[in-house]
């Protein structure tokens, strides 16, 4: 695919690179694959979260139809469409490698395209719009220091650089023909020179951890989920359901990726947390018994007893999931 040529080129003495180039939309392979995966996930998502609230408000899954997430799928490609036809199928941008890091900013028209829509998303009153154009605006203008680069890639076919982290996409950049080779080497000499040695990489990563240990981790994730659902005075069947939603995020962390098993494991420990309130809830109502009334926890004491301890092992568990140790690249997200 060829790609215009750069209107702007500087090559500096230090071996930096800056050029302004405009990036092609609907034919760019790397955005379409993006947006694929954006919108297949978001429809997905969307999906999980409705099947999820009915089971836990009415106690049975509610599935969306199978037309709905098509539909969701193709409105999410035609609105990507319709942009890219009124950009003229193209954004422009400045690119720069530099001994500081790699630098992006978006071209004087994108900048006027994100404040006209957060002053028509506030004039409209629509908080959707406006935010869209603030998280638009708060990145017209990037700087990722080398410190932050854990990947250089370079496609060649199209052109392209990319950089990334430990575990995303950061930026890609387009290049003209003229001014490849010449990024190419600024690229991968800027990072061996001022990027994370591989040593230090190896030592502030988290180690890996293997299949066993993920295994042993759902086994124990669900054990614990069943026996926080042994206390059967928990007549709170939302929460019952919310705690064993939350159980299963816990032990579901075992297999997420960094950023993903934060997410999962904080909303666990929410689940968890109402879970344990019901408990504690329930463990004081009052029960009338031969000798009077009393409160429920003094009835089946033991049971209770592995209940609150299995709820609370959970919540140990999703704790260390958001606050335990974090890859370097994570912990400068």
């Amino acid at each position: 695919m060829d790609r215009p040529a750069a209107e702007t080129e500087t090559v500096g003495r230090d071996g930096s690179v800056i050029w302004t180039a405009d990036v092609p939309m609907l034919n760019d392979r790397f955005l379409l694959w993006e947006f694929t995966k954006v919108s297949v996930l978001s429809v997905a998502i969307m999906a999980i979260l409705v099947a999820a609230m009915g089971w836990l408000l009415e106690g049975e899954p509610v599935l969306l139809p199978w037309r709905i997430l098509g539909i969701g799928v193709v409105a999410f490609f035609g609105a990507f469409a319709l942009v890219s036809l009124l950009m003229g199928n193209s954004y422009r941008v400045t690119f720069g490698i530099s001994p500081e890091g790699v630098i992006y900013q978006s071209g004087r028209r994108e900048r006027r395209l994100n404040r006209l829509a957060m002053l028509a998303g506030g004039l409209a009153g629509n908080p959707s719009a406006a935010g869209a154009g603030a998280l638009a605006a708060s990145r017209e203008a990037l700087l990722v220091p080398w410190q932050e680069v854990h990947t250089v890639r370079i496609h060649p076919g199209p052109r392209v650089i990319v950089i990334k982290n430990s575990w995303r996409t950061m930026l890609r950049l387009y290049c003209p023909v003229d001014l490849f080779p010449q990024a190419c080497a600024a690229a991968e000499r800027f990072h061996r020179e001022f990027g994370p040695p591989p040593a230090h990489l190896a030592a502030a990563t988290r180690p890996p951890v293997s299949w066993p240990q993920r295994v042993a981790w759902i086994v124990a994730g669900l054990a614990l989920t069943a026996g926080a659902q042994a206390w059967y005075w928990n007549d709170f069947e939302v929460l019952a359901r919310i705690g064993i939603a939350g159980g299963g995020l816990v032990a579901l962390c075992a297999v997420l990726p960094g950023p993903a098993r934060r997410f999962a494991a904080l909303l666990a420990s929410f689940s968890v947390l109402a879970h344990g309130a019901g408990l504690t809830v329930s463990a004081l109502d009052p029960v009338e018994g031969l000798f009077g009334t009393s409160p429920a926890a003094v009835l089946d004491t033991p049971v209770l007893v592995v209940a609150g301890a299995c709820t609370a092992a959970l919540t140990f568990m999703a704790g260390w999931c958001v606050f335990g140790p974090r890859s370097r690249g994570e912990a400068r997200r």
